[in-house]
């Protein structure tokens, strides 16, 4: 069993009255422009020589707003990618804290490793500073007053417009990684509820001593995953699976503790062969020392109780001496007669009429199902019920 660590916890915006980052880079560009306008101007009425040099810091205010303008976009896309991947988080970190487990290796490390990767990238996306222009000295205090002032200020300004530039890369970079990240925990989400039902399959056919209510709560709880989306109830659903999947492993547990001693392998015998005459059907087998008044002195019984439930699951008990006495003909052919009770619950009604399914009739049901499988020994039910009429044993043969 695997388990998945809980995922990052909710980004929290600033405050309120927190200026965006739209208004405060917009601000900050417009004022750059407006003071190389009133910086150009004053000296291109100066002296027309140094046109040349405000024409040029000109320039470079005006890509040094377009640079602001690319940060403030950068931005509002970044937070944009952040509200979406905190809410992805979110849903991911209820999953991941039920916590995830008998769904396989492969698809539970996956997602653990797509949560974890999204917990980084909104930390890294979060650390990144708020760069705002600014807007160099000179410019600001209008302090320029030849070309070679202008040239400097102009260097100033497109180092500065450099630096915004490398800035939105890093924004849409942080964007791109956050897209990703969220994508990879909804894929690896949905994966994860794809995989239950074979994973549930697994589980159960490792753990046949399961008793059947912990064996139909479990395909219960995996019929919900099926159903389910990678959304809002996938935490509710994972977690209704892995409870129904541990109730199951602690039945098998128990049930097998029970089955322990000397006899073990033989009762482990007599279970696989029923299990395998009934087609699959969920059994569930108890041992007694008397079943019925028979199990000692070489007598052997059984009981057998059925249900339609979950199209048909059914409980075998049988005397220690079946164990003890397997290598018999009749021990194996009561074996045969008992299963032939529990199909009645997965045939019920398409073929076991009801005339069939209950007291005299369900053993006669029973016999003659043990002798359309080539059951004929003492045990199948022959000699004491006697022997069912040939169409009962040919409607028997088709229930499998």
């Amino acid at each position: 069993m695997s388990t998945i660590d809980a995922g990052p916890r909710p980004r929290r915006p600033g405050g309120p009255g927190r200026p965006s980052a739209r208004a405060v880079v917009a601000a900050a560009a417009a004022a750059v422009l407006v003071a190389i306008a009133v910086v150009a101007a004053i000296l291109l009425a100066r002296q027309e020589s140094e046109s040349g040099a405000a024409e040029r810091l000109a320039r470079a205010g005006a890509a040094h707003a377009a640079a602001a303008g690319e940060v403030e976009r950068a931005r509002d896309d970044l937070d944009e990618a952040l509200d979406a991947a905190t809410t992805a988080a979110s849903l991911a970190a209820e999953v991941a804290e039920v916590p995830v487990a008998h769904v396989g290796p492969e698809p539970e490390a996956s997602f653990a490793a797509a949560v974890a990767e999204l917990a980084a990238r909104i930390d890294a996306a979060e650390a990144l500073p708020r760069v705002e222009p600014e807007v160099p000295a000179a410019v600001r205090e209008g302090e320029a007053e030849s070309a070679g002032d202008l040239d400097a200020t102009t260097r100033l300004l497109e180092a500065e417009t450099a630096g915004l530039a490398e800035h939105a890369a890093d924004l849409g970079t942080a964007q791109d990684g956050l897209v990703t990240a969220v994508a990879d925990v909804d894929a690896t989400g949905a994966d994860l509820l794809a995989a239950v039902p074979s994973a549930a399959g697994a589980l159960e056919a490792a753990h046949e001593s399961a008793r059947n209510l912990e064996r139909l709560a479990l395909r219960e709880a995996t019929a919900i995953v099926e159903a389910a989306r990678w959304d809002s109830g996938a935490a509710d659903a994972i977690a209704r699976y892995v409870a129904a999947a541990e109730a199951l492993i602690a039945s098998h547990d128990a049930e097998e503790a029970e089955k322990a001693g000397p006899l073990y392998d033989r009762r482990k015998q007599v279970e696989a062969f029923a299990r395998e005459l009934s087609g699959g059907l969920p059994l569930e087998f108890d041992w007694e020392t008397i079943v019925l008044g028979y199990g000692t002195d070489g007598t052997y019984a059984g009981r057998a109780t059925w249900d339609v439930a979950g199209g048909g699951i059914a409980s075998l008990t049988f005397s220690h001496s079946v164990a003890e006495l397997w290598d018999a003909p009749g021990v194996r052919a009561l074996v045969a007669h008992e299963v032939g009770h529990a199909m009645t619950g997965r045939c019920l009604g398409e073929i076991v009429p009801d005339e069939l399914a209950y007291g005299d009739g369900n053993e006669a049901w029973a016999t003659a199902w043990a002798i359309s499988r080539g059951y004929t020994g003492d045990g199948s039910g022959e000699w004491i019920y006697g022997r069912p009429g040939d169409d009962v044993i040919a409607l028997a043969a088709q229930c499998r």
